[in-house]
């Protein structure tokens, strides 16, 4: 039964080397891999009497991680246009928008921080409000508004410290949207989203000063692998303060997600056979203008808007993944494509996710600007967290990207994420 996974790891492991071998180890396709080749292998290991999985469940796995991979390298072969270049990018804009999402979002943070400390509200019911886009979680400027601009200007901020741009007002808005989200929901998901960004720009930087240092034969900075490493220790004593065990904890949270998609699959838990097409994988896209017309008085809902929100709502659930040990509800992002459309759906929208994300890095690219850069890391943190569920059917994630790639098709900038620039507005 493990000879299947250990296919998975094999091709996972060969088109990840691929990727390294082309300078591409900062590409959506090199995430990719790396997280999957570490979930399956370490689950395949069958540590601490975790659950087995059925054949069928591993051969999904092969098809849907394998899907995903294809459909990247086909559009890496096919020759994309590059737009056209030295459009400015008003920061100026930005720092008003920016100062306004800000003043926007202060009211509610702070009344949600003072209910949840008072006993008012948990932050897991706090969390699943921001999931299904309920405007009762502070309001239509809050969820259509402030928190997906939120993941903009992290991402926004992340690139200007990055370039050495002297937008301090943006760097810092980027750190404060992290802590704000982080105190008021419990979530971590902002902070890791940033922590990312710099993994990302980090490795981005280093294949480019690589490629410089063969011509140039200089000396490559050791402060983005010092940064590296520092995250990564930083994130095991993270890991070793909340549990005693800190391996245990590590291989739970990476392979954990294996045997739960099991249960997405094989129990009516999740699935009742009743196939949701489209409305759970992109539940957020769908739910933003389902929402939009609600504002109007139109009210729209079908069946399957309501099975889908039914199993967002049992995907928040925890459930065990071996005896006595309880996971965090990663159903990994082929659960949604299962329930959607079955065996047919995890092999085409993998591929089609693949054709997606390879798209947006090499338009990245090419254009190298403030916006490709905020549209690009979202995908990145989509792909990455591709093991917890796929992110476009949590709302605020899905408007974000909508927002993020409106603006990449608004503007270019005459900012370029190149080694040495040191562009200021």
């Amino acid at each position: 039964m493990m000879l299947i996974n250990y296919l998975t790891v094999s091709v996972l492991g060969i088109v990840l080397l691929v990727a390294i071998r082309r300078n591409e180890k900062s590409s959506p396709l090199t995430a990719f891999c790396a997280t999957w080749l570490v979930s399956v292998f370490l689950y395949s290991l069958q540590l601490y009497n975790i659950y087995p999985i059925s054949n069928n469940t591993e051969w999904i796995i092969f098809l849907g991680t394998g899907s995903f991979c294809f459909g990247y390298l086909i559009i890496n072969k096919v020759k994309i246009k590059e737009a056209k270049k030295n459009h400015s990018f008003n920061w100026m804009f930005v720092r008003v928008l920016c100062a306004l999402t800000i003043l926007v979002s202060i009211p509610h943070y702070f009344n949600s921080l003072r209910t949840m400390f008072q006993g008012g509200l948990s932050s897991a019911a706090y969390k699943m409000m921001l999931v299904t886009g309920e405007a009762a979680s502070g309001g239509i400027w809050m969820q259509f508004f402030v928190r997906p601009l939120e993941f903009i200007f992290i991402g926004l901020s992340g690139y200007v410290f990055t370039n050495k741009i002297k937008e301090r007002f943006i760097f810092v808005s980027g750190i404060y949207f992290c802590i704000i989200k982080f105190l008021s929901a419990g979530s971590k998901s902002a902070i890791v989203f940033y922590a990312l960004i710099f993994v990302f720009s980090g490795i981005y930087k280093l294949e480019n000063q690589k490629a410089e240092y063969k011509i140039k034969r200089e000396r490559i900075p050791m402060k983005w692998k010092v940064a590296l490493t520092a995250l990564v220790v930083a994130f095991l004593i993270t890991m070793n303060a909340v549990s005693k065990n800190i391996f245990k904890s590590l291989y739970f949270y990476l392979a954990g997600c294996i045997p739960l998609f099991d249960k997405v699959i094989n129990t009516d838990f999740y699935f009742n056979g009743s196939h949701t097409h489209g409305w759970l994988s992109f539940n957020g896209i769908l739910r933003f203008f389902i929402n939009l017309l609600e504002l109007v008085g139109i009210n729209f809902d079908t069946s399957e808007f309501d099975r889908a929100y039914s199993v967002i709502v049992q995907f928040e659930y925890t459930n065990t993944v071996a005896p006595g040990v309880r996971y965090n509800a990663f159903t990994t992002y082929l659960s949604a494509f299962y329930i959607d459309y079955g065996v047919t759906g995890v092999i085409l929208m993998s591929f089609l996710f693949g054709m997606i994300a390879c798209y947006i890095y090499r338009q990245f690219k090419m254009e190298q600007t403030p916006a490709r850069f905020a549209q690009l890391v979202i995908v990145y943190y989509m792909v990455v967290f591709s093991i917890v569920r796929f992110q476009l059917s949590n709302t605020v994630i899905a408007i974000a990207f909508i927002y993020a790639t409106i603006i990449c098709y608004a503007g270019n900038s005459k900012y370029k994420f190149v080694i040495g620039t040191t562009n200021d507005s």
